[in-house]
């Protein structure tokens, strides 16, 4: 609505409004540069509050350190004076504030600063436990190591024992705590193991504290020993191997910050320039369309009707002009558009019809076009012409299915019964069927009979009864077709893959064959038949007939023949026993001769 309206104004109008376009332009593009620019600075700050904490955090490693080595041999530390664990605790809360004031820079970089704040906290953790370790090791007169102390000043008042084996432990001692190797422990213990030999000596001479003190003494170092463990005997081990490792990661993590910072910065810098010289662009190119958009205005408008004229002078269908404004050269575009609307309608109609869609309306708002009318008249012709094709069509593949079965001598009545009723069933759709024909029986008599039965998609057995239901017997006395949509309550329900259910129509056809009855086929639909169904039924039974009754003529004939046959067997049979009878009297009346010679002979 608003660019329709825009359209419609006069063009000096059109003109400032534009020039005021590409002043807002600017304007927006010197915003974006501002916050860019505000961005750089916060980016720069971030930078330098960065080297802070970098700062901060080198103090802190040095802090470490000096506890390590040095803090801890102040008495001061012991008391609680310096380096006191709420010292520590404010220490920590000072990096992780300094960390707090980082965040919400970019989202690459929080995360980054998560791990750091992370490593600050467990850097906090391993300093506290250094911390309280150191408080427990002490230093001369405290902690263990003022226990120890204590412990060799009573072993060293014993007399009674090898004072070079007392040495020796203290020399092991003190190459302990210069060196820090576990070796002067073992050597320790040894030789600790050799004073304790001496008890027996110190014992009888009155010194019954010896032991104890000795034991003291051993489990005094044993326990420095540990501490020193804990704290690690070197770089390389325990806690100093701990802090080591997480101050390393922190300060890669830290540099890897500041890199990323760095490139911020450097991409801030070429976003700067970049955003410059696209306003320039801008600008420039804005400047150069509204130029070039103004001076084809209104040559353009008559390019695109003259251009439309020529398409149809040609014989072609011209693509719809642009309409832009409601004034004059605008409605006449308009009515240019409704000219190939009316032209593209007519020629989808005619293509639809031509695909055989018959059925398809004409556009509602050309309907009263003469071209329109003409159309319309002619689909519906070519539709009642198309009804009438595909009528014989049908009825021709019917025919032409029917006609693909052919009888087979070595085929039973039953079998072709069943191919028949079989064409019938899938032909029409029906869901189930039967087919009546009348046989010769062996008494010289015709009856008709059930020979195939056909029911939900499969062939069923055949019943032996020799009563015809109501409706076949009816349709075999008029010789007419039978077809029922009222189906009687008492009729066989259809199976389907639903259940069962009476059909909704059902049809019995009488097969005649030279005004004679060769069977009967019974149908049952769920749906109801046509005109046109019916009637195909009717042809097709005749074509049925033929071949039903050529089948019935081939079995009277072989049942005929079969009592011929048999007729001469038995007569050949009745033969062969007179003779063979006429053979046996005539050798009894020679063996009576015999008897009669032979006693007259006597």
């Amino acid at each position: 609505m608003l660019i329709d309206f825009f359209r419609n104004w006069r063009l000096r109008l059109k003109l400032l409004v534009s020039f005021l376009s590409l002043l807002i332009i600017a304007l927006t593009l010197s915003v974006i540069l501002y916050f860019s620019y505000n961005h750089f600075i916060k980016l720069e700050h971030t930078l330098s509050k960065l080297e802070n904490l970098k700062l901060k955090i080198k103090t802190e490693e040095l802090n470490i350190k000096n506890l390590q080595y040095e803090i801890y041999k102040d008495e001061s530390f012991h008391v609680g004076k310096q380096m006191s664990k709420n010292d520590l605790i404010e220490s920590k809360n000072d990096l992780l504030a300094s960390i707090n004031d980082l965040f919400g820079k970019s989202n690459k970089i929080d995360s980054q600063l998560i791990e750091v704040k992370k490593d600050i906290i467990q850097i906090s953790q391993l300093k506290l436990s250094l911390h309280e370790n150191l408080l427990k090791r002490g230093f001369k007169e405290t902690g263990f190591e003022g226990k120890l102390r204590e412990a060799v000043h009573a072993v060293e008042q014993i007399d009674g024992f090898d004072k070079v084996l007392l040495l020796s432990l203290r020399r092991h001692e003190k190459d302990f705590m210069l060196r820090k190797d576990v070796k002067y422990v073992e050597d320790f213990n040894k030789k600790i193991a050799l004073l304790e030999a001496e008890f027996p000596k110190t014992i009888m001479a009155g010194q019954p504290d010896i032991s104890k003190n000795i034991k003291i003494y051993k489990q005094d170092f044993n326990a420095l020993v540990e501490i020193e463990k804990i704290i690690g005997l070197n770089e390389d081990s325990g806690l100093r191997k701990e802090i080591k490792t997480i101050i390393l990661k922190l300060n890669n993590s830290i540099s890897q910050i500041e890199s990323d910072i760095k490139t911020q910065i450097e991409e801030e810098k070429e976003n700067i320039n970049t955003v410059l010289l696209l306003t320039s662009i801008l600008i420039v190119f804005i400047s150069i369309l509204l130029s070039i958009q103004f001076s084809n205005l209104i040559t353009k408008i008559i390019k695109e009707i003259r251009n439309g004229m020529k398409e149809f002078a040609a014989g072609r269908l011209p693509a719809k002009l642009n309409v832009l404004t409601t004034e004059e050269i605008g409605q006449t575009k308009v009515a240019f558009n409704q000219l190939i609307d009316r032209i593209e309608a007519a020629q989808t109609f005619a293509t639809k019809i031509g695909n055989g869609k018959f059925n398809d309306s004409y556009r509602s708002e050309f309907e009263d076009d003469l071209l329109a009318q003409a159309l319309v008249k002619a689909s519906k012709e070519l539709q009642i012409a198309d009804t009438i094709r595909k009528d014989n069509d049908y009825i021709n593949q019917g025919i032409a299915k029917l006609s693909e079965i052919v009888s087979n001598k070595d085929e039973t009545l039953e079998q072709l019964s069943y191919r028949l009723l079989l064409v019938f069933i899938q032909y029409f759709e029906a869901n189930q069927g039967v087919l009546y024909s009348r046989v010769f029986t062996k008494q010289e008599d015709w009856q008709m009979i059930p020979t195939s039965f056909y029911a939900y998609g499969k062939k069923k057995a055949i019943s032996n009864s020799e009563i015809l239901p109501p409706l076949v017997e009816q349709t075999l006395n008029e010789r007419e077709l039978v077809y029922l949509e009222e189906i009687p309550d008492n009729y066989i329900k259809v199976t389907s893959g639903l259940g069962e259910a009476l059909p909704s129509s059902i049809v019995l056809v009488p097969l005649l064959y030279r005004n004679n009855s060769i069977g009967i086929i019974e149908l049952a639909f769920f749906y109801k038949l046509t005109k046109l169904q019916l009637s195909l039924l009717q042809k097709l039974s005749i074509q049925a007939a033929a071949i039903l009754e050529s089948k019935t003529s081939e079995t009277e004939s072989s049942i005929k023949n079969n009592q011929v046959k048999a007729a001469i067997e038995h007569a050949i049979t009745i033969e062969e026993n007179l003779r063979k009878e006429l053979e046996q009297a005539l050798y009894e009346n020679e063996k009576l001769k015999e008897s009669i010679q032979f006693a007259n002979f006597r």
